[in-house]
């Protein structure tokens, strides 16, 4: 996988002319009064989630023409034997998952004729974005089959599995990452990437925007 640079806007910071204004914005300022410590901590909370709001919006990715080496990709991890499932079709005879949701998804994909390959994409792979890094979950490489099991062009996909795809019921940071990494891999790569729930949506999945 070929590896890229991110560009995005400058952080934001408020002057106290900023703060001034938020406090003074707030119509039951009573509140304010009543708990400024509960106060703080909400406001500061918002503030946090707007800020990264606005560094996601402006991002892009350039390529920056250096590759992960295939070496990296050694069998090597630690975690829980109740946390661990066999493959025959991932780069790992076994590997970790880390939620029922992949669980479930990885189980899927064993049973699938038009699934040739796919791998947990281990912790070090990484996408830079403005508010941390994120790794996604799934790389898969499908075949399409039409309804006369004739077998098509082969798929090369990524694809990020949780629990629901209404950004607005993740936590804020999560989903701006997602966002980060849509446009990673869909405009940095040219990479189909997509946010799916279960295993029965594929070759197909959410665009997340």
């Amino acid at each position: 996988m070929e590896l890229l640079t991110h560009t995005a806007a400058t952080p934001v910071r408020l002057t106290r002319k900023t703060i001034v204004a938020i406090v003074s914005g707030v119509k039951n300022q009573q509140a304010i009064l009543d708990n400024p410590n509960e106060f703080a901590t909400i406001a500061a909370n918002v503030i946090r989630e707007k800020l990264e709001e606005q560094l996601v919006l402006g991002i892009q990715y350039e390529r920056r023409g250096t590759w992960y080496e295939q070496s990296l990709f050694v069998e090597e991890f630690g975690t829980q034997s109740s946390k661990v499932m066999d493959s025959a079709k991932s780069l790992y005879g076994c590997f970790a998952f880390h939620s029922e949701v992949e669980r479930k998804f990885a189980e899927k994909l064993e049973g699938m004729d038009s699934v040739r390959f796919f791998v947990k994409l281990p912790g070090w792979f990484k996408v830079q974005t403005p508010i941390g890094n994120y790794n996604p979950d799934w790389g898969i490489v499908m075949e399409e089959v039409d309804q006369f099991a004739d077998k098509g062009q082969r798929l090369y996909l990524v694809r990020e599995t949780e629990s629901t795809k209404v950004l607005g019921e993740m936590r804020s940071s999560e989903a701006q990452k997602l966002k980060c990494g849509s446009r990673h891999f869909i405009e940095g790569l040219g990479v189909d990437y997509k946010l799916v729930v279960n295993a029965n949506e594929l070759p197909g999945g959410t665009v997340v925007k």
